[in-house]
């Protein structure tokens, strides 16, 4: 028995495409990818600002820069990065929408907005079987309409 669930979608030109779930693991190595890229950023942007300006405004830019960053590099590479943020495109994996198109602007900022909603439910991920993992889109998929 296979615990991954293929999802079979049917183009209006009658093609089908065949896309199949990332599982937990992936999903966890491609955010922990991203994490250590924008926070490696937001460290050296804040070092290099360390450098000529004062602490009470490099702690307030940095803060801003860091804020920037965490919101914005998801929703940049998911909609001008064919749906791929460096750690999921070194993992194989994209972000796409119900009809398995790229998503669009609106779909990327609903997802990463309903993400932070859905985080009591991925801190219990451990207690939850790995088939429930691979069937469910997730919460934040639901909203914006979009898939893995």
């Amino acid at each position: 028995m296979s615990l991954t669930c293929e999802r079979v979608i049917l183009t209006p030109e009658h093609v089908q495409l065949r896309l199949r779930p990332a599982g937990l693991g992936a999903r966890f190595l491609a955010l922990l990818v991203d994490a250590v890229i924008v926070f490696g950023a937001a460290t050296f942007i804040r070092i290099g600002l360390g450098m000529v300006l004062p602490q009470s405004v490099v702690s307030m830019l940095g803060m801003v820069t860091t804020f920037v960053l965490v919101w914005g590099y998801q929703i940049y590479f998911e909609v001008w990065g064919r749906g791929q943020t460096p750690g999921k495109r070194a993992l194989g994996l994209r972000v796409v929408d119900g009809r398995g198109l790229p998503i669009t602007l609106p779909q990327s900022f609903i997802r990463n907005i309903v993400r932070v909603l859905d985080l009591p439910r991925w801190a219990t991920a451990w207690a939850r079987s790995p088939a429930w993992w691979t069937r469910s889109r997730g919460g934040s998929a639901t909203w914006r309409r979009t898939r893995w």
